[in-house]
């Protein structure tokens, strides 16, 4: 019994047997004759072998057009969200020397290098130190407004505790000066974590959304008169004799790359020219604006935010 495998190479043989004759023969026509078979060959048995090859070249060709107009695309793309972040960096920067004049005096030139430490969200190394007259206690501000207060002092750098900082405490009043309260962080869960509230302002005055609220003065630490946030909301309250509210911050500690810092001789000083009515106006229409999705549940539930615990008092400078 002859085996699939010998039979497959007696036919390959014989194949090759004939077309060796073919050839054989062709090679002994006339030229004109081969030229004239070979223009048939072509047009009959090859002519779709040629039309695919070239259909493949062309494929291949797209292929590689594709892949090098997808490249070019995608850097275009990293290009624009490169030139979109320079231009907010660059208006941050342009805002921040703007109120460098306004400050006249008793400030520097920081910027915020990263977080104090690995765990730490809430406090930021700054880039001037003591020999720049920065001390324990120094106030720490952009256009915007408040951003937190110097806590550690190196020769060249500094630690500044952020708003955001469970320890954080600053008095505040309403643009008009008539109400004032304590400001802190609202220490929520979610988005609400990055808002802040005001406590004990008078229960016979209602704060609407969009009030402006300023440093106080009071206390000798913060000058008076320097953007702290907006009201969202009146948060429910359970003592009878104050009003609690929830606060946007002026100021978002991500997107901090340069600030000031306020020399000690400024605590005293009243800043409120210095973030005027243009301000004052941008700041009300930010507070009007939708409620942080994770604050939202404070305000319908009535959450009540506990007061911290003695053992965390903060530091001395930190109530103001």
């Amino acid at each position: 019994m002859a085996r699939p495998g010998n039979s497959g190479s007696r036919a390959d043989s014989i194949a090759f047997a004939i077309c060796a004759g073919l050839a054989f023969l062709i090679a002994l026509l006339p030229t004109h004759l081969q030229h004239s078979l070979a223009s048939s060959f072509r047009g009959s048995v090859l002519a779709p072998l040629v039309a695919l090859e070239g259909h493949s070249e062309r494929l291949r060709n797209a292929i590689r057009s594709y892949g090098r107009a997808t490249a070019t695309i995608d850097s275009l793309t990293l290009r624009v969200l490169e030139l979109e972040d320079l231009r907010l960096e660059n208006e941050r920067l342009r805002h921040l020397l703007g109120l460098g004049p306004r400050l006249g005096w008793g400030f520097v030139a920081a910027e915020v290098l990263g977080h104090g430490a690995v765990s730490d969200r809430h406090s930021v190394v700054l880039t001037v130190g003591a020999r720049s007259g920065v001390a324990r206690g120094s106030v720490v501000v952009t256009p915007e407004g408040i951003v937190g207060v110097v806590t550690d002092v190196e020769d060249r750098t500094s630690v500044a505790m952020l708003w955001s900082h469970p320890d954080f405490r600053a008095s505040a009043m309403a643009g008009d000066g008539a109400i004032f309260g304590i400001v802190q962080p609202h220490l929520g869960s979610g988005a609400g974590r990055y808002l802040l509230e005001l406590r004990g302002a008078p229960y016979r005055t209602v704060l609407p959304a969009g009030t402006l609220l300023r440093t106080s003065g009071l206390g000798g630490v913060f000058p008076r008169g320097v953007p702290i946030g907006t009201v969202i909301a009146e948060l429910k309250s359970y003592e009878g004799w104050a009003r609690s509210y929830l606060v946007r911050p002026s100021v978002t500690p991500a997107q901090l790359d340069g600030v000031m810092v306020l020399l000690r001789p400024r605590a005293a000083d009243d800043l409120s020219a210095v973030w005027g009515a243009r301000d004052s106006l941008a700041a009300s229409d930010a507070g009007k604006t939708s409620v942080v999705p994770g604050a939202a549940n404070d305000i319908r539930e009535g959450q009540r935010v506990d007061s911290l615990s003695n053992g965390r008092n903060g530091l001395p400078f930190g109530r103001s």
